[in-house]
């Protein structure tokens, strides 16, 4: 993966042994380098789907679960996730900015971006930019100890395609 320049050929998945993540890079970004310490404004676009069926939970394998873009048409424009995003040497931390009832706060109750979501940043190059082409993008296969405070309570994996831009 290194030796590759942290980037993953056509459905190509490295596991990141630390996490559990199985993670795909389709672009790592406009920006010049891995983002460093510091605090920095946010917003990603993701699908969420479940890989799990659970009945219990009303979910079955391949459910979208949350989304704020389309799958097939990437510059589809609705509100992104909004997050701020704090680096302190290996410590990645995260916190959503909005709480309207489309977000990921308003779905699951808290302002805690998953830890699965911050785990691709370690090797992505986010910068500004509006073309779809050039936005950092991946897939994630997250197991319930990296995902949501739902996917952590209930014990399910999902599955995500994100992207991630630089305010």
């Amino acid at each position: 993966f290194a030796a590759q320049d942290s980037t993953t050929k056509e459905n190509e998945y490295v596991l990141l042994d630390e996490s559990g993540v199985y993670m795909h890079v389709d672009n790592r970004g406009p920006g010049e380098e891995v983002l460093g310490n510091g605090t920095y404004d946010m917003v990603a676009r993701f699908v969420e789907i479940a890989l799990q069926t659970r009945s219990d939970l009303g979910m079955t394998a391949g459910d979208t679960l949350l989304a704020n873009f389309h799958v097939s048409n990437p510059s589809y424009t609705i509100k992104g996730e909004d997050f701020k995003l704090t680096i302190s040497g290996e410590s990645y931390s995260a916190s959503f900015t909005r709480s309207d009832s489309y977000s990921m706060y308003g779905m699951y109750g808290t302002v805690a971006v998953p830890s699965g979501w911050l785990i691709p940043l370690r090797y992505l190059k986010p910068g500004k930019t509006t073309d779809s082409g050039e936005i950092a993008r991946v897939k994630l296969i997250v197991p319930h100890s990296e995902g949501t405070s739902s996917a952590t309570q209930s014990v399910y994996p999902c599955f995500y395609e994100l992207t991630y831009v630089k305010l």
